[in-house]
Order: C-alpha cells, then structure tokens, then sequence
C-alpha cells in the first residue's frame, strides 16, 4: 500500500522515472538478503496502478538476482531496470543487459565504484554495454568523493567514443555529493 501510495504521488509530482523496492535489488529477499513487506512482484503491482504515465523501475544485481526475476517482473509490468555491477566487473552484466533488453526492459547499467576505473576504461565498458542493449549509464561514485571536474571527465570519455544517455549516481559519505 505505501508503495503505491508514494509512486501516485510521484508521479502527480511530475516524476516520470520512479524507482521501487529492495535496496539490494530485485530477488534479493528471495536470496535471504533482508525482509519487506511485501513481494517484489506485489510492489510492481501496486507501483503500476498508481503511476500514471511514469516509468517504474528496479534495481538489479547479477550476483543476488536472477534471470527468472527479470523475466516476472517484465511480466508484471515493470518498464525499466537499473543493473548494479562493480564498474571493474562490468563485462560480467553484459549477458544480463542482453537478456533485459530481450524482455523489453528499458535496462540501465550502473556502474559502482566508478573511480575504480580511469574514464577512459570507464568508457569502453559502457560501450560493451550499449553494444549489449543498454540505454543508459551511470556513473557512480560509491564513496563520495568525485569532484564535479571527475564527473565530467568520465561523462566526456563515454560521450567520445558512444552515444548514450548518461546518469550520476552519487554518495554522500564525506558531504560532497550536494
């Protein structure tokens, strides 16, 4: 109920991507990884009645979810998934990007820890992961000390090699993310 409730409100809020669930991604109460209140699959359900015309979206880790996760959640009506892999493993989601995209899933790579990488590694995995049907990619700055200077240069190094729509995830561990 809170989750259709606050998606409803989103959405006559003006928000067209809205993002829903566990913290840890879809499946992960299956995988023991923390209890809700609800299903993922009852989440979709109740997010979709109220959204409107906005897209709702899950997170997904390929080590905690599963394909079979994908696949209900499509069928459940979910519009987008946002793919959470450490930015050095990145080619270990391109398989997961494929089959997302296969399901009519908007899919979304994230690429945590970004720093971990140079942008210009940084770049050719996104261009792995377009390749593999991905729409858009983050950058992601797991601890919280990229500096706007840092943002872009992995921003520009993925604009000069592929076309993408680019996103920023940001912590805010040492109070820099605002």
């Amino acid at each position: 109920a809170d989750t259709g409730l606050l998606t409803g409100q989103l959405a006559k809020l003006g928000f067209k991507w809205i993002e829903i669930g566990h913290g840890l991604g879809l499946g992960a109460m299956e995988a023991g990884k923390g209890d809700m209140s609800a299903s993922d699959m009852d989440m979709i359900n109740a997010a979709k009645k109220s959204c409107g015309l906005s897209h709702v979206g899950m997170f997904f880790i390929p080590e905690i979810g599963q394909k079979k996760h994908l696949e209900m959640a499509r069928h459940a009506g979910l519009d987008f998934i946002r793919i959470g892999i450490d930015a050095t493993d990145a080619e270990n989601s391109y398989s997961d990007i494929v089959y997302a995209s296969k399901l009519g899933l908007i899919t979304c790579l994230n690429l945590m820890k970004s720093y971990s990488v140079t942008p210009e590694e940084f770049a050719l995995k996104a261009k792995g992961a377009v390749e593999s049907g991905a729409e858009i990619i983050y950058c992601v700055d797991s601890s919280g000390s990229m500096l706007p200077d840092d943002v872009a240069n992995y921003f520009g190094a993925v604009k000069s090699i592929v076309d993408c729509r680019l996103g920023f995830h940001g912590h805010n561990n040492l109070m820099m993310a605002v």
